[in-house]
């Protein structure tokens, strides 16, 4: 079914494929258009034709910039899209801008005030579950950043694809990617403040390549086997503040 066009600002779109839009996830995913209608807007740029799915329903997209800028209009519901790159390879996805805050409002205050205790639990990447959906979350902390991208094997390593979102509050950049799997190998694309483009392996990772390969990879820690059992029940014998200390 051909989903109904509402085409959006062309400068808005040329940032989106441009990655260099200031509020990406205000921009793409869904968006109430009235009249129970939503129009889906998505940056693939190796898609030959995307498609969106509402209900079991396929609405076609139209393709409006030749970069790899589509969007319709469908009926309001959750979605899914399909794309199809030019070598007819077909993919369905998640979208991740479909969703909404990932880090809570407690943790970015105690992230500002220096006082987090379980910085690891909320920077890096993390294997987790968001509303009812396997994926990964990545967050990393890049104040000065212009915009952070987490770029790996399943994007082409390309920041165009995934931009993450500004928690401009703590200068915080995240952003959640269904279906993606333990040992994708990955880094962050960043803009700093003087329009340098980085690529930066993850400083919160728990597992990375070793050498000259610098790439990190997700791995999901709850499924790690700790061997440190008897250095933690002689730790309460030591005196932390007079013993010997490893900095590296």
């Amino acid at each position: 079914m051909a989903g109904m066009t509402r085409h959006s600002h062309k400068s808005e779109i040329q940032a989106a494929i441009q990655a260099r839009h200031q509020n990406v996830f205000a921009f793409l995913g869904a968006h109430e258009v009235g009249g129970g209608k939503q129009v889906v807007r998505t940056v693939q740029p190796y898609a030959a034709v995307v498609d969106v799915i509402v209900n079991g329903q396929r609405y076609e997209t139209q393709k409006l910039h030749a970069d790899g800028y589509f969007e319709a209009v469908t009926p309001t519901g959750l979605y899914e899209i399909d794309t199809t790159d030019h070598g007819g390879l077909t993919q369905r996805i998640i979208d991740p801008y479909s969703f909404g805050l990932l880090l809570g409002e407690q943790d970015v205050y105690f992230f500002r005030e220096g006082s987090h205790q379980r910085l690891w639990e909320m920077l890096g990447s993390r294997m987790k579950t968001v509303d009812g959906v396997e994926g990964c979350q990545f967050a990393v902390w890049a104040p000065n950043a212009q915009r952070v991208s987490v770029i790996g094997d399943w994007n082409r390593w390309d920041g165009r694809v995934h931009v993450m979102r500004n928690r401009i509050e703590g200068g915080i950049w995240e952003i959640f990617i269904p279906g993606l799997p333990e040992n994708s190998h990955y880094k962050f694309e960043l803009i700093d403040k003087h329009g340098h483009m980085r690529v930066k392996s993850d400083p919160m990772a728990n597992y990375g390549q070793n050498g000259a390969q610098t790439a990190s990879l997700t791995f999901d820690m709850e499924r790690y086997g700790w061997s440190d059992g008897e250095w933690i029940q002689r730790r309460p014998s030591h005196d932390l503040y007079r013993a010997p200390m490893s900095i590296y």
